[in-house]
């Protein structure tokens, strides 16, 4: 199993560098802005997934799966996993950002409402997004990988066999 970690890692760096290395433009960064400070009313993309949801009423109806950017970069969709228990059997369901309220309580917990109710969530369509190019390229390096393991065994096996007996003359 780590072999198929260290693999995919490895595909991953090699598929970015690559990426970074057909993109890169000296020029284009003598006009870049750099940003030194979050701004306050910012919130980043990675501190809302894993935020819960709730409801006006207050019950939990899931959490923050992942969040979807328009083209223009604006957020456009929440991702809402509902359903299941510690995340099996949960589905996604994609509901506008327009639709949700980040809030902080007294403890100064994240959390998100939607005004609705967690039964209209679990009939909801699942969302389904279109798989990306490192994503596919991520899951080709795992298969990648879990062949050359599955093939690396079979040659151990067949070097750690015992020798055929040979019948006597």
């Amino acid at each position: 199993m780590r072999l198929i970690s260290v693999s995919k890692s490895a595909a991953a760096a090699s598929v970015m560098l690559a990426a970074a290395a057909l993109t890169h433009s000296p020029a284009a960064a003598e006009n870049v802005t750099f940003i030194s400070n979050q701004m306050t009313g910012e919130v980043r993309a990675s501190n809302l997934v894993g935020v819960v949801v709730t409801n006006k009423a207050g019950d939990t109806v899931g959490d923050i799966n992942d969040v979807v950017f328009a083209s223009d970069g604006q957020v456009s969709v929440y991702i809402i996993g509902v359903g299941g228990v510690l995340g099996i059997g949960e589905k996604n369901v994609a509901v506008p950002f327009s639709a949700v309220t980040l809030t902080t309580d007294k403890d100064m917990k994240r959390t998100a409402v939607l005004d609705v109710t967690k039964d209209a969530l679990e009939t909801a369509p699942t969302y389904s997004s279109e798989r990306t190019t490192f994503e596919k390229v991520e899951d080709g390096a795992a298969g990648l990988a879990t062949a050359a393991s599955q093939k690396a065994k079979e040659l151990k096996d067949k070097m750690t066999a015992p020798a055929p007996a040979t019948p006597p003359k």
